[in-house]
């Protein structure tokens, strides 16, 4: 078994959490997060803590926190002797040893629930062994995983933040001329006009 220490509360962390835990192949042994209320979900299904001081010895640890504290997060998990990786598609790969990155190619939302298998997870890493495990773990997750180096890595995310906004963006303005014109598309008007959950599907994969 697998065993993962994740570090964070937000909606990546959430969605990986269950993920792991579904695969029936990967423990993951502890949550850590400093602000204690955000532990709430967790702490029904494993143990958590508020303490870098408590957090366990793991295989991985899985630092699923926002940009701007990523790497100091992974800073203070340094001295630990699993492989630490963070999961942002924007940010430096962490400079020392046994440290990577574990990036699901993926918005999340609380409210959906998401397949990760369907996911490409995108690794890299400083070590060829740190490299080769984390693709093992990306393995129980996902049917696509690619190793990229970290240039490529954040031109792929700049391009799905950007697809992702730019859609949204588009469907508001559409949303607009629709309110607009007037006219009644009964409940639809007041959420998306007369657009069906197929329209919105194609906006994501214009070829479906």
């Amino acid at each position: 078994m697998i065993s993962v220490i994740l570090t964070g509360t937000g909606n990546v962390a959430r969605h990986m959490f269950n993920a792991f835990q579904k695969s029936g192949q990967v423990e993951v042994k502890q949550v850590f997060n400093h602000r204690k209320k955000t532990l709430d979900y967790f702490s029904k299904k494993t143990k958590t803590t508020t303490s870098i001081k408590e957090v366990e010895t793991a295989d991985f640890y899985i630092v699923a926190v926002s940009d701007d504290i990523t790497l100091q997060t992974c800073e203070l998990l340094k001295n630990k002797p699993g492989i630490i990786a963070h999961t942002s598609g924007n940010q430096a790969l962490p400079e020392f040893k046994n440290s990577g990155v574990f990036y699901p190619l993926q918005t999340f939302s609380k409210e959906k629930n998401v397949d990760f298998s369907e996911i490409p997870i995108c690794v890299e890493a400083n070590s060829n062994e740190a490299e080769q495990k984390l693709v093992q773990l990306g393995n129980v997750l996902s049917e696509n995983v690619q190793v990229l180096n970290g240039e490529q890595r954040k031109k792929l995310h700049l391009a799905a933040v950007f697809a992702c906004n730019f859609s949204n963006h588009v469907m508001a303005l559409s949303e607009r001329i629709f309110a607009a014109a007037e006219v009644d598309f009964g409940n639809r008007r007041e959420s998306r006009g007369p657009f069906t959950p197929e329209d919105a599907n194609r906006t994501r994969n214009p070829q479906g």
